[in-house]
């Protein structure tokens, strides 16, 4: 190879560098997994005379395809992550590429062509493959974000609207307590919130002069006696309110009790 033949050599590589990098942002752009598949499937072609059989997914339903021919799936468990060869009916040469991510392996690019590519059009179809499983992860990560986002809002708003019925001005989940770190607060309860089935355990949070005083303890004391389904629990929270009327909280702990409740789960409308 001479020198101008090396030199167009290089700038073709450098130039395909440059198109995998630049796909590479469209793709991480994307927060959609069936256009990012779209993006990588539409994308072989342009690294040489290859064509795309299709992507395949791994998620918990396990491996399945997108847009490609389900008559591989097989071949495609067998190879457990790793490249390799798979029987395409007409094509003279046919591979899996994994779409693997850091976090594991999400599925295969399948793409066959008339003749066995080159090294390098190896390792750019390989690249493609790989950089598709980190989109996909990252897709992933947006979508379990966005997921998150809206269920915090809702138990927020739930929250919220919780306390005209206990008292409280503001109420927070254990996660929220948790995070904190030296957290001040006393518990409420277990609130079964409309569309959860599971309780939350809520806490009030208090001012550090709040949380210093006798009462808060006294609090603490008159709850874990409701938790324990102690029989003293209602004379204690009765004392408490004796002493603290304006203590909302207690109020209705201990009208809870008189109505002849127990415990500190609680459902609210």
């Amino acid at each position: 190879m001479d020198d101008r033949q090396y030199l167009g050599a290089v700038r073709a590589q450098m130039s395909d560098v440059c198109s995998m990098f630049a796909l590479a942002m469209v793709m991480f752009d994307r927060t959609e997994e069936p256009e990012i598949l779209r993006l990588a499937v539409s994308s072989v072609s342009a690294l040489g005379p290859y064509h795309a059989q299709g992507s395949y997914l791994v998620d918990e339903a396990g491996m399945h395809s997108s847009d490609g021919d389900d008559s591989i799936v097989a071949e495609l468990i067998a190879l457990d992550g790793a490249d390799g060869v798979v029987e395409v009916p007409g094509a003279e040469w046919s591979w899996a590429f994994p779409m693997r991510a850091v976090s594991g392996h999400t599925g295969y690019l399948v793409v066959s062509a008339d003749h066995e590519p080159s090294i390098d059009q190896r390792f750019l179809l390989t690249t493609l493959a790989q950089l598709t499983g980190a989109a996909l992860v990252s897709a992933g990560l947006h979508r379990r974000e966005r997921t998150s986002t809206v269920e915090l809002g809702d138990l927020n708003a739930r929250l919220e609207a919780a306390n005209k019925f206990l008292g409280t001005r503001i109420c927070v989940s254990a996660v929220v307590a948790d995070a904190a770190g030296e957290f001040r607060g006393r518990p409420v309860g277990d609130l079964m919130l409309r569309g959860r089935s599971e309780p939350l355990r809520a806490y009030e949070p208090l001012p550090e002069a709040v949380f210093a005083e006798r009462a808060t303890s006294q609090y603490s004391d008159a709850f874990a006696k409701l938790e324990a389904g102690d029989a003293t629990a209602m004379p204690a929270f009765a004392a408490l309110v004796g002493l603290h009327a304006d203590d909302a909280l207690a109020g209705f702990h201990l009208k809870r009790l008189l109505n002849g409740a127990k415990g500190v789960r609680m459902q609210l409308e």
